[in-house]
């Protein structure tokens, strides 16, 4: 698990692709959990694969995330640790990822940053076993 340290901060990189129906039934999905885990790890928004547009999200992720050394698993509430966190919002989209950092929320990459009305889970970001267990996801140390 990663320890606390000097982790850089939160990159504000905000989502180019919002919901909208319309968009929606052609199967254009809004891309939040890009902006988030861009935001999460700080890398430019296309260095992230667009997920929202995958049948199979969760594992393209975990295999993605895998290749850069990290992982991330499901937990309720904020964890301490850089995470994205899912609920959602004021606006009927369904659920909307944001990025958490420190038990709270850091940072909506929707350009309104209205937030979440309710979290439903988390995902914790984590260095994947092999790695060196201390290390920061953010940071390498």
């Amino acid at each position: 698990m990663p320890q606390p340290c000097c982790r850089t901060p939160v990159r504000e990189v905000t989502q180019t692709i919002l919901y909208s129906p319309e968009l929606n039934a052609r199967g254009v999905y809004g891309n939040c959990l890009q902006a988030a885990l861009a935001s999460a790890l700080d890398l430019d928004l296309d260095a992230v694969p667009h997920f929202g547009a995958f049948t199979w999200w969760d594992p393209a992720v975990r295999l993605w995330l895998r290749g850069r050394g990290l992982d991330w698993r499901i937990t309720q509430g904020i964890p301490a640790g850089r995470s994205v966190v899912v609920g959602p919002t004021v606006r009927p989209t369904g659920l909307h990822a944001v990025v958490g950092d420190d038990s709270r929320v850091a940072w909506d990459p929707h350009p309104s940053r209205t937030g979440l009305t309710e979290v439903k889970h988390s995902y914790l970001l984590e260095t994947w076993p092999g790695a060196e267990p201390s290390l920061c996801v953010c940071c390498g140390k």
